[in-house]
């Protein structure tokens, strides 16, 4: 891996995908370096989220994120997308007071348009994602994802 941290160039998915297809497996190292570093200060959910790195670092990558809307089965595996979507900055006051959630917001970024919700699992986040396939009849012209699993 480089010295060069290539996740601090990283404000948006359209940041990520500006990068050689090479660089993707050192975002994915930087990612989890930085949750490891993170929540041993914090607290917060560990292995959900190094589990998703890759999964959610190939999702931004490969599909037209914001534009492109994914659904997380449990909010627990969002910090990889965190990271990649404006707030890893703000990773020193996760769970804390006035910091960004442990789980996914819509409040805290556009870029997390279908959030879980506290109840239900799998089936709920899929009614959501076929929810959002359409606006009143109107299909809308995007990818909808949905990740699932813990």
């Amino acid at each position: 891996m480089s010295d060069t941290r290539l996740l601090y160039g990283i404000d948006c998915p359209a940041d990520l995908r500006k990068l050689p297809r090479e660089s993707i497996e050192q975002i994915a190292e930087e990612i989890r370096r930085e949750i490891l570093e993170r929540v041993s200060q914090t607290g917060g959910h560990l292995a959900s989220s190094l589990g998703a790195v890759e999964l959610i670092t190939a999702l931004h990558y490969v599909f037209d994120t914001p534009n492109d809307r994914v659904v997380f089965d449990v909010g627990h595996q969002g910090y990889p997308h965190k990271m990649l979507t404006g707030r890893r900055d703000q990773f020193e006051s996760i769970g804390q007071l006035d910091g960004i959630s442990k789980f996914l917001r819509r409040s805290e970024s556009l870029t997390t348009p279908l959030v879980p919700v506290t109840r239900g699992r799998q089936s709920l986040r899929h009614s959501e994602w076929r929810g959002g396939c359409g606006i009143a009849g109107k299909t809308i012209s995007r990818l909808h994802l949905s990740a699932t699993g813990q």
